[in-house]
């Protein structure tokens, strides 16, 4: 946990490395981000994060929480709706 805390050496550089993913580029299409408030294993507040630094670049961006529930599941009520939005383009 301490190094959670006050990350150092080769885990600061990675967690340096995905803080940069959403930053210094805006895509040139409307972008959805998904995520679920109950996920435990990637936090909500780093789609926050990415939703913000696109937004701040410029892009359209918004996040849609599906609910309280992991990361899972949190999928398996995303993939519809990105399938549809997809479905939606090509007719």
């Amino acid at each position: 946990m301490d190094l959670v805390r006050q990350p150092t050496g080769a885990f600061l550089e990675a967690l340096r490395a995905g803080d940069t993913t959403c930053t210094g580029w805006r895509p040139r299409v409307p972008v959805t981000l998904y995520a679920s408030r109950g996920d435990r294993d990637v936090a909500i507040a780093n789609s926050r994060l990415c939703r913000d630094d696109l937004a701040a670049g410029g892009a359209e961006v918004r996040l849609v929480d599906v609910g309280a529930v992991d990361h899972v599941h949190g999928a398996l009520r995303s993939l519809p709706r990105v399938l549809r939005t997809f479905q939606d383009l090509l007719s």
